[in-house]
């Protein structure tokens, strides 16, 4: 199943929810009276708001989870339980904060200035001791499908923290100068750089290419190619990568690129290539099993054939 087509399912159910959501609210949760409520023109005006007001709480619960998913993972060491980790409950904050209280709040403004406007009072028409409860109810549940589900997720599995092997699918095709090029992704690219609202593609032979696809879209794509995001601009080929050492700032990595490639990345900020905090365990874990499977691969070449 492609991205795209993930993404039109998940406008599609929340169209559907949306509506399904606004009709129940709209007709008290009495099904039973819509065929009253078709004669009325106040119904489908109220149904029009409601659907909106439900809509846009369901796409912010889904824009929240997505940022928090690529920014804040719950578990970013998987070496150690979640509750041992301080990550697990920032997240957690940040989950009732942003998915929950967020959407609440949004919730009862919008629909306090509906009720204004038709002459209603928020605290008397009864939405807070019955609607209001549910609303939040239904909300809790959807966080909770977002958080067991991977709907958004883009970190990363423990599975996906081996390195494979690049199949034919892990090539990435570029026009460049009225050229098309194909770049094997583990041979060809040494890393992607995110400069602006553009994405730079910088090769193993130091040519330069731009990309289409959002810095996002290649680190979920190629994380089985070995590729692993650094931090918020780049996404580094750890087959390029000699070593780390510790950063001048506090928790950070600066990367050590192989002498091969150090011409290649002369003139570029070398803060760029340091390894944030929040991504530093993840990207040792991977750097230390592909050290460890090259290691064992040389060993192997070197046994004596009987």
């Amino acid at each position: 199943m492609t991205k795209n087509t993930i993404i039109n399912r998940l406008v599609i159910a929340r169209i559907i929810l949306a509506f399904l959501v606004a009709g129940w609210m709209v007709l008290n949760r009495s099904w039973n009276r819509i065929g009253e409520a078709l004669h009325l023109p106040r119904f489908y005006v109220a149904l029009a708001v409601s659907f909106a007001i439900a809509y846009l709480i369901l796409w912010v619960i889904h824009f929240s989870n997505r940022v928090l998913d690529q920014r804040f993972l719950w578990r970013p060491n998987l070496d150690k339980p979640a509750w041992k980790q301080l990550a697990f409950y920032v997240r957690a904050l940040l989950q009732l904060l942003l998915g929950l209280a967020l959407p609440a709040m949004i919730d009862l403004f919008l629909v306090g200035i509906y009720l204004e406007a038709i002459g209603r009072d928020l605290w008397a028409s009864g939405y807070l001791n019955l609607d209001f409860p549910t609303v939040v109810l239904l909300m809790a549940i959807l966080n909770g499908i977002y958080i067991i589900f991977p709907i958004t997720r883009e970190q990363r599995s423990p599975t996906n923290d081996y390195p494979a092997k690049t199949t034919e699918e892990h090539v990435l095709s570029i026009e460049h100068d009225g050229t098309h090029v194909n770049l094997r992704i583990s041979q060809d690219v040494l890393c992607f750089i995110k400069k602006g609202r553009y994405v730079h593609v910088l090769s193993t032979h130091g040519s330069r290419y731009t990309a289409k696809e959002s810095l996002n879209v290649l680190e979920e794509r190629y994380a089985p190619a070995n590729f692993v995001r650094i931090n918020r601009a780049i996404i580094v080929n750890v087959g390029c990568i000699k070593g780390y050492k510790t950063s001048h700032r506090k928790q950070y990595l600066d990367l050590i690129f192989k002498p091969i490639y150090h011409d290649y990345i002369k003139g570029l900020d070398p803060e760029l290539f340091s390894v944030t905090r929040d991504r530093n365990t993840h990207f040792k874990n991977i750097y230390r099993r592909i050290e460890k499977i090259m290691t064992e691969s040389n060993n192997a070449d070197l046994q004596p054939v009987e």
